[in-house]
């Protein structure tokens, strides 16, 4: 079964600039979306040819099929889990002398048994286009993408705790604007509540991918008494191992940090515990710090 995907993104630089981080694979390890996900991926790279292997992104290679001043072709075969080819382009339109309007898309085949998944791959894929655009945006302003990302994969034993928190429904596209205003909310009914924080956490109660959907509880961990705020939603989480990931580095890169997450789930064939929904627990964040580069968030997922 056919299927596409396709992301764009305005980035303040020159085509020329761009066209140097995209045609030559040796600049893909700062910016690509699946090498950070694993950092001990076997890479085989040359300026037209990049070869990966990883345990938790699985096994392929990309050739260089052609690039001009404003396009790159490249042939990208995926190996493991399944095979698939795929044709990848980018596109540069340039906006104005300092900024560019950067496309990726991918068009490729399903494997008939995976044919109902069609969807999901696309949102998937979709968003690590997104992630890689972003990590693209920083590496040619920075020369570096300012984000650290951290995986312990022995699962942890998390003792239960209670938290006081508000549900909300997002799209995907909105969800940092939506989690800010929950969020601002929430501080002023723990504060109304005399409730004192001991630390604050989302829930992603539900992910509804055809939709790109979210399902969340903004919430604070607090020490269990009872609550004079009928607005806000008391829970009781109990003991529970979880994968960790931490993540130092800006919100713009929470992205990574879930797909390192789900990556490192399936790689170690590990079950997802339903019973506990994942989580994000900031432990410095703008309520604590001005520089986003100082922010630290970890990514708890349940499993079994």
């Amino acid at each position: 079964m056919n299927y596409s995907v396709a992301k764009e993104r305005v980035i303040t630089a020159p085509a020329s600039q761009l066209l140097n981080y995209i045609s030559d694979f040796n600049n893909w390890s700062g910016w690509s979306p699946w090498l950070c996900l694993d950092h001990e991926t076997i890479v085989n790279c040359q300026r037209d040819f990049l070869q990966w292997e990883s345990k938790f992104t699985g096994m392929g290679q990309m050739k260089l099929v052609n690039s001009s001043t404003h396009e790159v072709n490249i042939d990208l075969q995926f190996i493991k889990p399944f095979k698939s080819q795929a044709n990848v382009t980018f596109s540069l339109e340039t906006l104005s002398e300092n900024q560019t309007k950067v496309s990726w898309r991918m068009s490729s085949k399903l494997p008939w048994f995976l044919c109902f998944f069609k969807k999901m791959f696309q949102v998937m894929i979709g968003r690590d286009f997104e992630r890689g655009l972003i990590r693209l945006e920083y590496m040619v302003k920075l020369g570096r993408v300012p984000a650290k990302l951290e995986y312990f994969d022995v699962p942890q034993e998390i003792k239960g705790f209670k938290v006081a928190g508000l549900s909300a429904i997002s799209s995907m596209s909105d969800i940092a604007n939506s989690m800010y205003g929950t969020f601002g909310k929430l501080h002023e009914l723990v504060e109304e509540a005399d409730i004192v924080p001991l630390g604050m956490v989302c829930f992603c109660d539900k992910f509804k991918i055809s939709k790109e959907i979210m399902h969340y509880t903004a919430a604070a961990i607090y020490d269990g008494n009872v609550i004079n705020n009928s607005q806000l939603i008391s829970k009781s989480i109990p003991d529970h191992k979880a994968i960790k990931v931490t993540l130092s580095g800006s919100y713009d890169f929470m992205g990574d940090v879930w797909a390192g997450a789900y990556a490192h789930v399936r790689g170690l064939k590990l079950k997802v515990d339903k019973n506990v929904p994942p989580y994000e627990l900031y432990i410095k964040g703008p309520h604590n710090t001005e520089n986003p580069e100082d922010y630290v968030t970890e990514v708890y997922m349940p499993v079994k």
